[in-house]
């Protein structure tokens, strides 16, 4: 089984996980399909990317993006609860 073994370059492994990094993100499945190359394989590549420190999907942005509208939003009810008030006391 060994012997139907397909070798890829260090070049084309980045090639293809750098597709399914941002902005791309293109689906393991899409890539798989195009390739010819396992999804076994590809989680795999990812994986070992992710390892590596390489920024490999969308959900770390998504959670900072999460993570920024709840900090704003406890700014604004903080500035509204006790900036407004004090600035009220003062008219």
């Amino acid at each position: 089984m060994t012997g139907n073994r397909v070798r890829y370059s260090k070049e084309q492994k980045e090639a293809i996980v750098k597709r399914m990094m941002p902005p791309n993100n293109e689906s393991v499945k899409r890539i798989a399909k195009e390739e010819n190359i396992t999804e076994v394989t590809l989680y795999k590549w990812r994986k070992e990317a992710r390892a590596a420190g390489v920024a490999t999907c969308n959900r770390q942005v998504e959670l900072n993006s999460f993570q920024q509208i709840i900090l704003n939003s406890f700014h604004q009810l903080r500035f509204n609860s006790l900036i407004i008030p004090a600035i009220k006391a003062g008219e």
